[in-house]
């Protein structure tokens, strides 16, 4: 189903309303509507950010593994506009998840740390450097105004390797512990997926 709202076109497959509808409904399902409301204020935040830097449409796709938005000449914003662009999303979710915990600490209510955490987790998750992510796409763009293009693939891949094997290390320890290790593993594997099908242009994040 595709929905018009000026220079904003929304789709929502039928496949994401599914999805939806059987996680919000499943154990620990209030958390993933929370990480579901602010993605789409993470996106918001790329959108607004974009249109003030020039951008004319844009689409949000709502898909099972979240959302994507693609922004028309995003590819043609310039390197400092780009940057701006895409910490915009990452930096607005930590401030939130930093409102949210002093919330917390002035009215005893969960919620308030349930929000927090979420924002931080999209948040800092965001500023890692991977070619797909918000962190990775900024880095490249930073260093495409010194260096040469080779050059500038060759740190990004070099980056993303060691974050790479970051994650996987993290995962392990907490496999030890046995804490979040199953949300690490997902995690890893989202990332590595996420860096062999990275496609660079018109899609924000």
């Amino acid at each position: 189903m595709y929905i018009k709202l000026g220079k904003i076109r929304l789709h929502i497959g039928m496949a994401f309303a599914v999805f939806f509808a059987l996680a919000a409904n499943s154990l620990g399902g209030h958390f993933f509507v929370l990480t579901f409301i602010f993605s789409f204020l993470h996106e918001i935040t790329h959108l607004v950010c974009l249109f003030y830097c020039g951008c004319k449409n844009a689409e949000l796709d709502f898909y099972p593994g979240g959302i994507k938005l693609k922004a028309e000449g995003f590819s043609m914003l310039s390197y400092d506009k780009t940057v701006l662009c895409t910490l915009s999303a990452p930096v607005m979710n930590i401030f939130a998840g930093t409102v949210f915990y002093s919330l917390g600490k002035f009215f005893p209510v969960s919620l308030f740390y349930e929000m927090s955490s979420v924002n931080f987790v999209i948040g800092t998750g965001n500023l890692l450097p991977l070619p797909f992510l918000d962190g990775g796409r900024a880095l490249n763009a930073f260093l495409l105004k010194y260096l040469d293009i080779l050059k500038v693939r060759k740190i990004c891949d070099i980056c993303a390797f060691f974050t790479l094997l970051f994650l996987i290390v993290l995962f392990f320890i907490t496999l030890m512990r046995g804490k979040y290790y199953l949300f690490l593993l997902f995690f890893f594997v989202y990332c590595t997926v996420g860096c062999f099908c990275d496609k660079r242009g018109v899609s924000v994040t």
